[in-house]
Order: structure tokens, then C-alpha cells, then sequence
């Protein structure tokens, strides 16, 4: 049986998600990182959905970067995925998308807007 997807070692998926642990920390190093659906997702407050900024997830053929609100953040480099009403994500097949793709951008954009969310919230 053929098949078009190409599978990513487990070695490649672990890496891959090791360094968007590093870049997440780098943008974000007050966010809260905890197991969840799979995969790892980050908030601004530890075991509080409601303020999941993002979270990444191994497949088979890639790993996925999730942005929990990615369908309000300008797409200024055309790498966010998905058409549903809140996610948008990127998906990742080398060490060289992180970068070649714009995560940490991204990341800072994510964390920026649910920031100011989450400061509007507490002044109010």
C-alpha cells in the first residue's frame, strides 16, 4: 500500500516539540505548561483553560502548534492554518519550520493579545 504522507521519527517529533518548549519559554516564561489532549498546552494561569494561549501536538506526519485564538491574530506571514472560528495552527516537519515559519512571531503575537485579554479582565 502506497502512501503520501510521510511519517516523522519519533526522535524528529520529540525534538521538535523539545524546541518549541524552549521558544514558548523564551516568548512566554511565566506561562504554565501542563499535558493535555495529546500533546502539551501552555496558559497564563496554571490549570485554567480559559487562559490557554497555545499548545503543540505530535502526529504522525508532523508536529502542530495550535494558537487557541489564532483566527484573531493577523496573519503577516501566511503560515496559520485552519478555517474554524477560534484555532488557526502550523504544522511543523523540521527543526528549520520554527523558524522558517515565524513561530516565535507568532508566539509573541498569542501572548500579547491573551495578555492584554487577561489584564482587561482583571481592571475591570
Amino acid at each position: 500500500m502506497k502512501t503520501d504522507v510521510k511519517e516523522l521519527s519519533a526522535d524528529l517529533r520529540d525534538l521538535l516539540q523539545q524546541e518549541l518548549d524552549r521558544v514558548i519559554s523564551e516568548v512566554a516564561p511565566n506561562a504554565s505548561r501542563r499535558a493535555m489532549y495529546g500533546g502539551f498546552v501552555f496558559e497564563l494561569i496554571p490549570q485554567t483553560s480559559k487562559t490557554m494561549v497555545c499548545g503543540h501536538f505530535a502526529y504522525k506526519a508532523h508536529v502542530s502548534l495550535e494558537l487557541s485564538k489564532g483566527a484573531e491574530l493577523e496573519d503577516a506571514f501566511g503560515f496559520l492554518e485552519g478555517s474554524g472560528k477560534l484555532r488557526r495552527h502550523i504544522k511543523l516537519n523540521s527543526l528549520a519550520d520554527i523558524e522558517d515559519k515565524k513561530v516565535a512571531d507568532y508566539l509573541r503575537l498569542a501572548f500579547a493579545k491573551a495578555e492584554k485579554e487577561l489584564s482587561d479582565i482583571v481592571s475591570s
